[in-house]
């Protein structure tokens, strides 16, 4: 599935990888479980998994790409859906 490009503002691909990684952790953050773990395996799930997973170098060369080329509305549009929808509450 090709999710970028369907939307002609949003980079809809890295929007939804970097959502799904920040619920993924939120979850395991505050589920009832998360002191079961072992701190290596956190930490790997965490940074190797999560971390591949969210796309924050993609999403930085997004924004880039749109400043260079001097689409602020498609820049301002990306930016802010990312920041408001992959943060915690």
């Amino acid at each position: 599935m090709k999710f970028n490009g369907s939307y002609e503002y949003l980079y809809f691909g890295t929007f939804l990888a970097n959502c799904l990684a920040c619920f993924i952790m939120g979850f395991f953050l505050n589920g009832p479980f998360f002191d079961t773990f072992p701190p290596a395996v956190k930490f790997a799930v965490f940074t190797g998994f999560l971390g591949s997973l969210s796309t924050f170098s993609t999403f930085v060369a997004e924004v880039h790409s749109s400043a260079l080329a001097r689409e602020w509305f498609a820049m301002a549009i990306n930016f802010n859906c990312q920041l408001v929808f992959s943060r915690r509450p």
